[in-house]
């Protein structure tokens, strides 16, 4: 937080980073980024959004003041480190919890499919589905305040989800659009390197998704792939981080005796 004693008023940015930012917030920046603005009257607006003012109020501020704040919130306009859920619902859908928490293998596994698709092919239709797997109607009669599943969500369809994304997802803004993918980006960032697992080998163009990780947990431990696909995320990552870990103490066990 970032408090600016001009005068005898103070104007306080409470966000130094993307996860402080409101919902409404991040909605905001992100119509701010997809515009062709210059880069004076995109300064101007991002202060705007942070600072939180009445147009009136935003606009007595003297403009040296103005630059001194501006030169503070320039990390607005690169997009990095978002992880926390800054809309958990919109429009009657809900999302996961912060930092995948609640995330299960199947979801992540069609979320990195339709990724691929609209990263690397820029399949404008791949993110309205990438969404509508996130973003899913509420469980009848859910009771919100207990949340006994921890996810209030209906279970994860892919069927239901491409008819969502072509119903649904399709009309919302492209700023709520990148902002939900910017979220994304952020947990798939901290999941990565999170964990030893994903040390950039492998030929991701082949196999997007989440497959080869899915098919060696199934057997004795977790049961058939249906059962992998209901394993919750960092359970089936730590999980597998942690048999890596022994497998390689027991071949340096092994070539040590040898």
């Amino acid at each position: 937080m970032n408090t600016y004693c001009i005068g005898n008023k103070e104007y306080t940015i409470k966000a130094t980073c993307y996860n402080e930012l409101t919902g409404e917030q991040l909605i905001a920046v992100c119509k701010v980024l997809l515009e062709q603005n210059s880069q004076e009257l995109a300064d101007m607006k991002m202060l705007f959004i942070l600072l939180g003012l009445n147009r009136f109020t935003f606009f007595k501020i003297p403009l040296d003041a103005k630059a001194r704040m501006i030169m503070d919130i320039q990390w607005i306009f690169t997009i990095k480190g978002l992880t926390t859920q800054l809309i958990p619902h919109y429009k009657g859908l809900f999302a996961p919890a912060s930092e995948f928490d609640n995330f299960r293998m199947a979801e992540w596994n069609a979320c990195e499919v339709y990724y691929h698709q609209y990263i690397k092919h820029n399949e404008v239709a791949a993110l309205d589905k990438l969404i509508a797997v996130l973003y899913r109607e509420p469980k009848k009669y859910y009771d919100f305040m207990k949340n006994v599943d921890g996810d209030c969500r209906v279970p994860f369809n892919q069927h239901e989800c491409e008819w969502m994304a072509a119903r649904k997802i399709v009309y919302w803004s492209d700023e709520v659009k990148m902002a939900i993918l910017a979220w994304y980006d952020g947990c798939r960032e901290a999941v990565t390197n999170m964990y030893d697992l994903f040390n950039g080998e492998g030929d991701e163009e082949s196999s997007p998704g989440m497959f080869e990780i899915m098919r060696l947990l199934s057997g004795e431990r977790y049961g058939n792939f249906k059962d992998i696909e209901e394993l919750y995320v960092h359970i089936a990552l730590r999980d597998m981080e942690c048999t890596k870990k022994e497998n390689e103490r027991l071949e340096a066990q092994l070539k040590n005796n040898s």
